[in-house]
């Protein structure tokens, strides 16, 4: 699946879903958990027509900074978003669609669009999206090899599989990868690269984890179905240090339904008698700093 705008939180449930697939992405497999959440989350990831919903949280040092809920639809090329946002009081919404290549993004009152028909990206996009045989069983390997032994730390009751990860139960691959993400300036960047969203209100309230980065623990559950995940529960907690040295403990809550798989209908953002500034669709990413 295709997500369609892409959150500043999505930094955060990015690594979730990371360590998610690190840890083994969810089919039922001759018993074993692991084979079990790693394959149904590949047959799930193939859907072209399917709806997201969730809901989330991040703490910082103990104290809730964000709160939100997110919707993401898709139906083959087209795609929508919506995500409800409150951080220091605030309310905010973030949404985005893209039916037809016109891509209009709504940030609380500020509408933007881009025309991705003419561009590079709209050319390669699906062919970016999709993934061969052979990808496939590169993408198979890598993660066995990530994983190694903590494919045992799977569990299943039911149609769950569940995964509980602590201290150094975590794949030390999976730090390192973690600690030279966030010492790449570029690297952080691209994670925080938006649709026209104003980046420094959180900024503010969750500083940067620029050194010391390390993944202190990890929960997943998963709920499926025909093979395929319907629901998906994450937690995990991240440490560092920011820019000025001040020690950082964010815990990242989530949990997402996925529904009405073949039956996901996507339209536009209605944007009648609203006043849309329309971007270069070359030029269209800016973050303001």
């Amino acid at each position: 699946m295709k997500g369609t705008a892409k959150k500043w939180t999505a930094a955060m449930m990015a690594l979730g879903l990371t360590m998610a697939g690190a840890a083994g992405y969810l089919a039922y497999a001759a018993g074993n958990p692991y084979e079990t959440y790693k394959q149904a989350a590949f047959a799930t990831a193939k859907f072209e027509n399917v709806t997201t919903t969730g809901s989330f949280a991040i703490k910082n040092n103990g104290a809730t900074v964000l709160t939100g809920t997110m919707q993401s639809s898709q139906d083959g090329e087209n795609s929508y978003s919506l995500a409800k946002l409150e951080w220091g009081g605030q309310k905010h919404e973030i949404e985005s669609s893209n039916v037809g290549g016109l891509q209009i993004m709504r940030q609380d009152d500020k509408y933007t669009s881009i025309d991705r028909n003419g561009g590079l990206e709209r050319k390669f996009d699906r062919e970016d999206r999709e993934m061969g045989p052979q990808s496939q069983k590169l993408a198979n390997m890598v993660l066995d090899l990530i994983v190694g032994d903590v494919k045992n730390q799977f569990a299943a009751s039911g149609n769950e599989v569940t995964i509980h990860l602590e201290g150094a139960q975590i794949p030390e691959l999976a730090n390192v990868a973690f600690g030279a993400m966030i010492e790449n300036k570029e690297d952080r960047a691209s994670m925080a690269e938006q649709d026209d969203i104003d980046l420094v209100p959180f900024k503010e309230l969750v500083p940067e984890i620029v050194s010391d980065g390390r993944i202190q623990s990890f929960d997943a559950k998963a709920t499926l179905a025909n093979g395929k995940i319907e629901a998906q529960d994450i937690s995990f907690v991240i440490t560092g240090k920011d820019a000025s040295g001040q020690s950082l403990n964010v815990e990242f809550t989530g949990q997402f339904d996925i529904t009405d798989v073949g039956t996901t209908t996507v339209k536009a953002i209605d944007t009648t008698g609203k006043t849309v500034e329309a971007l270069d669709p070359n030029l269209s990413i800016r973050v303001h700093h």
